[in-house]
């Protein structure tokens, strides 16, 4: 498995991942830095704090855009969903009209007609 170097908060750190998954993990690490780094500046100015204790804000921090992420894509899934489900109900009663007037025209043509000769 390829091993891929990422820097964090002015720390390496060598990660393993799946073959052809480097770039994006690298793209992850960078994503986590700037995070970090952000974090730093704004949990910094009111107190010093650890890397652990960053780290851990950072985490919850992506964690809850992901919560985020997550509830937007159910609530766009549901909608899609049920305007799918309005649509093809829509396009069913349209074609059972349909298929009922055919029928009727149908019955009508095969009703004999009085032929006064």
């Amino acid at each position: 498995m390829p091993e891929v170097s990422i820097q964090i908060n002015e720390r390496q750190y060598t990660v393993v991942c799946e073959e052809g998954q480097e770039d994006h993990l690298i793209r992850l690490g960078r994503y986590v830095d700037k995070h970090v780094k952000e974090r730093a500046k704004t949990v910094g100015d009111s107190r010093p704090v650890g890397e652990a204790y960053l780290l851990a804000m950072v985490c919850l921090d992506i964690a809850d855009k992901l919560s985020d992420a997550n509830e937007l894509a159910r609530a766009t899934k549901d909608a899609v969903s049920d305007s799918v489900l309005e649509q093809s109900t829509d396009t069913l009663n349209r074609a059972a009209i349909s298929a009922e007037r055919m029928v009727e025209k149908l019955d009508a043509i095969a009703q004999p007609h009085d032929n006064k000769e």
